[in-house]
């Protein structure tokens, strides 16, 4: 088994959707009535996932029209189904034993959210809450002012330096051509930066070639992928950058990836300082020859808690436990927390 530093550089504007955004493969007038969408910065675990799955299958048929045999060989290469936020347990990914978060990396630093207790209005490094207050059984933080809000930012993990601005929008005029009314609306794709690339690691049973091409998100834009054989230490940078960053007394946890709960964490949290986001699966059901049909959004819709998520805990273990307990969401990169204090 080795270890795989894989990034994806989009050659490219990208649209990453969202519960906000029209659906993949809308066929009746949009529920959502937005006239103006925006796309995700960042691609979700599933999509990068999604994508490691395509690259790795032993065939591919851009119609689905796989034979039984073909069918049975790609299943013993990256599992029989994709990834469902529902199971209790690991799923069967054939050679694709796990992957890390997805973060930002440039040719030697990574970057990844910016933790939501940094003091927004200092702009230049990451500089968190030191002062509390007991309100209660609670905490709160005596220097945090709502109109400077929670960071929306990138640090760089080797020197602590806050990044606002990796990413340019760019707005598109879309026609809407399955509705005979409201035909058209203003859709903002992203451009990373020139340098930069979304990253993780992965660990395979099989050893890929170091370039690849893909398509991801709405719109299927190009990226560029490419394949380092590299030990994981992305843990490591980000609890070496948290150790020089001021401390306090109590323990901390810091969300490096998106949280799914199934049970309540927060009676274990002093303080929570969270961003809440949507998310539905996609399922493939490959016997649909209809390449819009083929892909079908779950009736179930999550609400998980947003990497850079920040917890003051009263009881660190209990925590860290519930929060692991799902491990078919650690496989893929979901609920990763670095302990701090």
């Amino acid at each position: 088994m080795g270890s795989y530093l894989v990034k994806f550089t989009p050659l490219e504007p990208y649209f990453f959707g969202n519960e906000r955004a029209f659906d993949f493969g809308e066929v009746k007038p949009q529920k959502s009535g937005k006239y103006f969408i925006r796309s995700e910065k960042m691609p979700a675990q599933t999509t990068i996932w999604g994508a490691l799955r395509y690259i790795l299958s032993e065939i591919i048929r851009p119609d689905f029209s796989y034979t039984e045999e073909e069918k049975e060989i790609n299943e013993k290469a990256v599992g029989k189904s994709s990834f469902d936020i529902t199971q209790k347990s690991e799923q069967d990914y054939g050679k694709i034993r796990r992957i890390s978060p997805v973060f930002i990396a440039d040719s030697s630093s990574y970057y990844v959210n910016t933790p939501f207790d940094h003091k927004n209005h200092i702009k230049d490094s990451y500089s968190p809450f030191l002062d509390y207050k007991k309100v209660g059984d609670k905490l709160l933080p005596r220097d945090y002012k709502a109109k400077n809000h929670l960071a929306d930012s990138y640090v760089n993990l080797d020197n602590s330096k806050i990044y606002p601005n990796l990413f340019i929008s760019n707005v598109k005029v879309v026609i809407k051509k399955l509705s005979d009314k409201d035909g058209f609306f203003k859709r903002e794709y992203k451009i990373l930066k020139n340098g930069f690339s979304f990253a993780c690691f992965t660990e395979l049973d099989t050893k890929p070639k170091s370039k690849y091409l893909v398509y991801l998100g709405q719109g299927k834009s190009a990226f560029s992928v490419s394949f380092e054989e590299r030990e994981n230490d992305l843990d490591t940078k980000f609890a070496s950058f948290i150790k020089t960053s001021p401390r306090i007394n109590e323990p901390k946890a810091y969300a490096l990836s998106d949280i799914y709960i199934t049970s309540n964490i927060y009676r274990q949290c002093l303080l929570a300082i969270t961003k809440i986001k949507e998310f539905r699966n996609i399922s493939t059901n490959l016997n649909e020859k209809n390449y819009y049909k083929r892909l079908r959004k779950n009736d179930f819709l999550v609400k998980l808690i947003q990497a850079g998520s920040v917890f003051l805990l009263n009881d660190a273990e209990e925590f860290k436990q519930r929060i692991e307990e799902n491990t078919h969401c650690t496989q893929i990169g979901l609920n990763k927390i670095i302990m701090g204090g």
